[in-house]
Formats: C-alpha cells, sequence, structure tokens
C-alpha cells in the first residue's frame, strides 16, 4: 500500500473534446472545454517505484507458493512413513507430522524453494500479460483481436501453470521417498509414472470421480442440514422468521464445497503418495509391493505373490548364513 501510494500525483495529458468522458472534470458547466476541464489526475511511479513494486510482488507469490510446497512435503512424508512401515500406525513415531516437518524443513527447503519459484515466476508472468492485455484493450477499444489474442495466451499460461503444479507435486511426493533434489525427483517421479501409466491413469480418474462425489456429497449434505434447521418452528414464527431459506441454503452449500475441497486435497495427495510409492516398491522389487499394507495387498489380489517372494528371501539368507 506504501508503495502504490508513494508515487508523485500528476494531472492526465489528453485532447479536451466536447461530449467525450474528459468534459466530465470541468470545473464549471459549459457547452465547451474551457480552462477549468481537465482529464482528471493519476498516480505516476518512477523506475525505481516500479521495480520495488514488481519486487515485493514476486516475493509475495514466491514466498505463498513455498509455503504451499512446504506442506506437500510435510504430507507427503507422513504417507511415505505410513506406506513403507506396511500400513501399521504402531510403527510410526509418536508425532509423524511434527517429525515430517522437522525432517522438510532440515533438508529440503531448497527443494520446495526451486518448485515453487517456477510457480511463482509463471504467476508473475501472467499478472504482467494480464496488465498488458489490459492497457491494449484500453488503447484499442472494440478490438475481437486483441480480446481474443489476450485470452488465448492467458488460457495457454494458465494451462502451463497447472502443468509446473503437478510436475512439481509428484516431484515433492519423489523427495519424501528418496530424499532426492528437486531435478532428479521429478525426472524420477515422471519416469516412474510412464513405467507404470495403466496403473497411474486408473488410480487418477477412479481417484477424481471419487474426489468429486465426496465433495458434492458434503456440499448437498450440508445444505439439507441448513434447510431442516430453517424449516424448523424456531424459524418460521416470532422474531426470527425467515422469509425464504433459500439463499442461506446456497451460501452454506458454497462454503461447505470450499472446505471440502481444502480437505478432500490432502486426501487427493495422499492417493497420488500411496500410488507413486506403491509404483517405486514394484520397481525395487521384482514387481512385488513387499512393503504396501495389508489392505492394500489383499485389495490387490497379490498376498500369495509377496509371501513366496518373502519365503525365498528367507531361504537365500538361511542358505547364506549355512555357507
Amino acid at each position: 500500500v506504501y508503495l502504490f501510494a508513494a508515487g508523485e500525483v500528476k494531472q492526465q495529458d489528453c485532447t479536451l473534446a466536447a461530449g467525450e468522458p474528459p468534459y466530465m472534470y470541468c470545473a464549471t458547466p459549459s457547452t465547451t472545454p474551457t480552462d477549468d476541464c481537465h482529464c482528471g489526475y493519476a498516480t505516476v511511479w518512477d523506475r525505481n517505484l516500479q521495480g520495488a513494486l514488481a519486487y515485493y510482488v514476486f516475493g509475495f507469490l514466491w514466498g505463498s507458493q513455498w509455503i504451499v510446497a512446504m506442506c506437500y512435503l510435510v504430507i507427503a512424508c507422513v504417507f511415505v512413513q505410513y506406506y513403507f512401515k506396511g500400513g501399521n500406525y504402531n510403527g510410526l513415531k509418536n508425532k509423524p507430522i511434527i517429525t515430517s516437518t522437522k525432517r522438510m524443513m532440515w533438508y529440503h527447503t531448497g527443494t520446495a524453494a526451486v518448485g515453487s519459484f517456477f510457480v511463482a515466476l509463471l504467476q508473475f508472468i501472467r499478472l504482467i500479460v494480464r496488465f498488458i492485455v489490459h492497457r491494449m484493450k484500453k488503447l484499442s477499444k472494440d478490438s475481437k483481436i486483441i480480446k481474443y489474442v489476450g485470452y488465448y495466451v492467458e488460457y495457454c499460461l494458465w494451462y502451463l501453470q497447472k502443468t509446473i503444479e503437478w510436475l512439481n507435486r509428484n516431484a515433492y511426493i519423489m523427495t519424501a521417498i528418496e530424499g532426492t533434489s528437486f531435478c532428479n525427483s521429478a525426472w524420477n517421479a515422471l519416469a516412474l509414472m510412464v513405467k507404470n501409466v495403466a496403473s497411474v491413469a486408473t488410480v487418477n480418474i477412479v481417484g477424481d470421480i471419487m474426489l468429486v462425489l465426496g465433495k458434492l456429497v458434503v456440499a448437498l449434505g450440508s445444505g439439507t442440514i441448513a434447510f431442516l434447521m430453517l424449516d424448523a418452528d424456531t424459524f418460521n414464527y416470532g422474531d426470527e422468521k425467515v422469509s425464504s431459506p433459500l439463499f442461506i441454503v446456497i451460501v452454506v452449500i458454497l462454503f461447505a464445497f470450499i472446505i471440502a475441497n481444502v480437505f478432500m486435497s490432502i486426501v487427493e495427495l495422499g492417493i497420488d503418495t500411496i500410488l507413486l510409492c506403491y509404483c517405486k516398491d514394484c520397481d525395487d522389487n521384482n514387481g512385488a509391493p513387499v512393503n504396501a499394507p495389508p489392505a492394500l495387498v489383499k485389495t490387490l489380489g497379490m498376498s500369495r505373490k509377496i509371501a513366496k517372494m518373502k519365503a525365498e528371501e528367507a531361504a537365500a539368507r538361511d542358505e547364506r548364513a549355512g555357507q
């Protein structure tokens, strides 16, 4: 706010013409523009102020994305510990969230900084493009070419940002699994998903459907409860009478959907983390998820295969010990 108001206030330059918007700024009403007419005032920033404003805007974007990245790393680390402990809650440490936070803050703040930098850079470029398109629209009014080109460029940048965010999230998961740097984690995650493209596609499709249904159930359930509460006698008579519950129910549904979206994003990250852990486990153990939780192994129907593989490993160890 200080930087925004720190510029010099100057009168705008323009050509006054009768009947056009600058005529509204005349001090005394007249049929033709006079010396009392002007085009209004605007805040003018010099290069230093413009640079400072851009610096702080980019810093805000980078900082906010870094916090999001650290949250992804911590949550992914908790799910990784759960998976590789065989789904045994008692095998986890007493405070897995605190432990994961310490580990990620100590070893992987740089990973979060690199990933968040790319997202913040794209967001900053989108702001610049939007500002340029807005100014061009003002200069050439009713220009459909500028309008549609601006929409196309903004959509491309938005899609690129979503792609980078998706790559970052999988890189953070691989960082939580292997403890590698951002670039190595991003490459390993992409290679692992390409190897298991069928499993990844199936889980993503089914998972997205279940997540959407979960959000709708929470939102509509909250709206139904709100309607039943407002339909009670308390809100039908007296000073607290509600003439129409429609607006209140709609607001409740919207807020419930937003809250459900926040919680479901954690569930979605957990699904992606378990999926990559499963793919990594299979890749390291000849196609068998040796470390997978029993419920997942039973669901996949791989109990016999894993039991046979563990028996062979035990026999091999006994043979080496005998030698």
